[in-house]
């Protein structure tokens, strides 16, 4: 087992296979293999319903690394091509709101964010789905009118008069 410069672990093939025989039901979506390859070909050539494994990232570098594992977020296909810009600002009731809107989705351009706000609508579509309760809200998070919008707090930033750079500090 190795562990990087952000802390996250990296499993040997046969760490992962102490791990599978361990426990059989156990969810692999958040484990990350030194070598993944022989593990992905045997899951998809034998149509198993193992999880498929990300490969480990040795890096010293937590920018770099958020980038790489922002590529790694498991959602379906349609969530990671939707054109969330789109969305947030069919979401808008008035002129006041696309205008924050427009701001704050240039600053979440600009920060490169746009997946996360792609990862969160698909969070909370699921939530909904399965009537899992969420909070009100709560830090500065509630500053984003992106988020109240996709559903993730319920603290209307823009009437509230919040900055955005409270929570895109």
């Amino acid at each position: 087992m190795k562990i990087n410069a952000c802390g996250q672990v990296g499993w040997s093939q046969a760490e992962l296979l102490d791990l599978i025989r361990t426990d059989p039901n156990k969810d692999l979506s958040g484990v990350f293999v030194l070598d993944p390859l022989k593990h992905n070909l045997g899951v998809t050539d034998t149509y198993s319903d193992l999880n498929i494994v990300h490969a480990w990232l040795e890096t010293a570098d937590p920018a770099d690394m958020h980038e790489k594992m922002q590529s790694n977020w498991q959602m379906p296909t349609e969530f990671q091509q939707l054109d969330i810009a789109e969305l947030l600002l069919s979401r808008c009731n008035d002129q006041a709101e696309l205008q924050r809107m427009g701001q704050e989705l240039l600053l979440y351009l600009d920060y490169g964010l746009l997946d996360l706000l792609r990862y969160l609508h698909y969070m909370v579509t699921v939530f909904q789905q399965h009537d899992i309760v969420m909070g009100v809200g709560r830090g500065s998070s509630v500053a984003s009118f992106a988020l109240y919008k996709i559903g993730v707090h319920q603290i209307n930033s823009l009437y509230w008069d919040l900055d955005i750079a409270e929570f895109l500090k």
